[in-house]
């Protein structure tokens, strides 16, 4: 899931950014009682350098769409 506004930054992650997404990974292995999915939020940021226009900031743990642990029935969120 993402978002985008060059027009409208907003504070995300405490970061003024104009864009942001989240990334979903699936834990392979794991902790006891730990839920196999992991959520990131990861933030662009615009800046005025001619060469690397955008900062990408992240991951981050929260400001996610699911919780950062989450399991397949907190999936249908992105839909809502």
């Amino acid at each position: 899931m993402g978002s985008v506004s060059t027009t409208d930054p907003q504070i995300l992650n405490g970061i003024l950014g104009v864009a942001a997404f989240d990334v979903l990974t699936l834990e392979t292995n794991p902790q006891k009682d730990e839920p196999e999915g992991n959520a990131y939020h990861l933030v662009f940021q615009k800046n005025n350098h001619p060469k690397f226009p955008y900062i990408l900031h992240g991951p981050f743990r929260d400001e996610t769409i699911v919780d950062h642990w989450f399991d397949a029935t907190q999936l249908d969120r992105y839909w809502q």
